[in-house]
């Protein structure tokens, strides 16, 4: 059977973009700070070419121990944290509080999966974006990937989905 589909419908679904840290490595980490978004690493970024739909889900997973702490998570366009624009220049919309379970110290350690819906990309633009990151109180709270021995925290991932052109019923962004 023929392909029916056309040059943007390949797009669908397609995972433009992938980045893991610490398959095999020493751990490493990355202590929040209350004030300041800051890149956590480096090495945590992903590159990708925008899809026709200017439409993309950005995925990111890391271990977080937090203390009775909220972390805020958010894209940079730099290496030194800076938030993206997108969708709207006036109003940035890509910092988001993960909440982190209460309880007693030592009981907040989650595996955080975060996406975003990041709309209004240039169809065949290349971009490069940071995981950035801040605690919402005090000074606390530490991201952590990868390790070599046993009972190792998972890799860091960030991934980059081509998401579908608004169209009714069959995708809606707003």
């Amino acid at each position: 059977m023929p392909n029916t589909l056309t040059k943007a419908e390949n797009f669908d679904g397609r995972i433009l973009g992938y980045t893991t840290v610490g398959i095999d490595a020493t751990a490493d980490s990355h202590t929040l700070v209350s004030a300041t978004m800051t890149v956590t690493d480096s090495t945590h970024n992903v590159s990708f070419v925008a899809p026709p739909s200017g439409v993309v889900e950005i995925f990111i997973s890391i271990y977080a121990d937090m203390q009775r702490r909220t972390v805020v998570l958010g894209l940079s366009d730099a290496a030194t944290y800076a938030a993206i624009d997108f969708p709207n220049t006036d109003d940035v919309t890509n910092e988001h509080a993960v909440a982190i379970p209460s309880g007693t110290p030592g009981t907040q350690d989650n595996q955080i999966n975060h996406t975003w819906v990041v709309t209004g990309l240039t169809s065949g633009t290349a971009y490069k974006w940071w995981l950035g990151a801040k605690t919402q109180l005090g000074s606390g709270g530490v991201l952590r990937w990868g390790g070599t021995a046993t009972n190792e925290y998972a890799p860091f991932i960030m991934k980059v989905t081509a998401l579908p052109t608004a169209v009714a019923d069959f995708a809606v962004y707003g």
